[in-house]
């Protein structure tokens, strides 16, 4: 199981626990995890839960995504690494993880 913490903003301490399956952020309705901010694009990012990890995509944002303050297009996810979408900031929690963040 996967998790975001939500670090700032006015949902500041919300926790998303992520089941498997693909889950799209952004301000569209659409979206499984839907933000109201004028930073984040109507489709901003889509993450897939698997057994093997946390996999994250920017869908052609117009303010990208970071993770750990660095631009990241699409990779895997670690447990602990900080994901950045418009100014909110999300820690990404791996239950059951090791340091590498597999399952």
């Amino acid at each position: 199981m996967a998790r975001l913490i939500q670090l700032n903003g006015a949902q500041q301490g919300r926790v998303i626990d992520l089941v498997t399956g693909r889950w799209r952020m952004g301000r569209h309705p659409e979206n499984e995890i839907r933000i109201d901010d004028q930073g984040i694009s109507s489709f901003h990012a889509e993450l897939q839960v698997a057994e093997i990890g946390l996999h994250l995509k920017d869908m052609g944002s117009t303010n990208g995504v970071f993770v750990d303050g660095r631009p990241f297009v699409r990779g895997m996810l670690l447990n602990g690494q900080t994901l950045q979408i418009g100014v909110l900031e999300f820690k990404v929690e791996l239950k059951g993880t090791s340091k590498n963040g597999m399952f």
